[in-house]
């Protein structure tokens, strides 16, 4: 009789495992999909970025800014060229210049920073795919071998 105890006990055990086992999996391919579809959006903001900035830069090594103007609505055109036409000394036009340079300077900084953001959240994500990852294979018994069962 208590043979039939213990059986009941390890097939109540090896239910038990089974189910850890499919909630690690499902715990584990929801991180794997959180972390590709992380990864894949943040590879496309980089390269919209990085394209975004090599045009800027081109643009401002060639000083066109005609085209920029073309695409601008006809309100937003038409203040522009108010302000400009509105500048008489040419030193109120270097200090907008100036202005105008800084704030490049920090929207590349903040670029900067949301590249870093990107990487650390690159990294935590990996940390956290390969935990479950070791985590799922520490729960697998190897092939061919059976795990002696845990107490409960």
């Amino acid at each position: 009789m208590g043979s039939m105890v213990d059986i009941q006990q390890l097939q109540q055990q090896l239910r038990l495992s089974r189910q850890d086992l499919e909630v690690a999996q499902t715990q584990e391919a929801n991180w794997r999909r959180r972390y590709e579809t992380e990864a894949e959006q943040r590879r496309r903001d980089a390269l919209l970025a990085q394209q975004a900035i090599a045009q800027l830069e081109a643009k401002l090594a060639q000083g066109q800014t005609t085209t920029e103007l073309e695409s601008l609505d006809q309100d937003t055109l038409a203040a522009i060229q108010q302000q400009v036409n509105a500048i008489a000394d040419v030193e109120v036009l270097r200090t907008q210049l100036q202005a105008a340079l800084v704030e490049r300077e920090q929207l590349r900084r903040s670029l900067r920073l949301e590249q870093a953001s990107h990487a650390h959240t690159r990294q935590s994500l990996t940390t956290a795919l390969g935990e479950a990852i070791d985590t799922l294979t520490q729960a697998e018994p190897p092939s061919g071998h059976h795990r002696p069962p845990q107490e409960v």
